[in-house]
């Protein structure tokens, strides 16, 4: 079975309380761009929701229909390379 630490997640890509926490009171670029360009080039999608972390994870889990990361990664793979979950 699929076990939440066995997510990787990047809380600053994904996890707007937590982008939240992090900018706080910083305003200038200065401050900003370190945090910035620690996310790199990829794509984005953020969660903005009331879940904390790990409640968000076993949500996750709970609408994934695979038991071990074979299945997992035949999931996947069936649509793409991703999947969408609604939260």
């Amino acid at each position: 079975m699929l076990q939440t630490d066995q997510i990787l997640f990047n809380a600053l890509k994904h996890y707007l309380p937590y982008v939240r926490k992090e900018i706080g009171d910083r305003t200038s670029l200065e401050e900003l761009l370190p945090l910035i360009q620690t996310l790199g080039h990829s794509k984005m999608d953020m969660y903005a929701g009331l879940l904390s972390i790990s409640k968000l994870f076993e949500e996750i889990l709970s609408q994934i229909p695979s038991k071990n990361v074979s299945e997992f990664k035949e999931w996947i793979n069936s649509n793409n390379g991703y999947q969408s979950l609604q939260l």
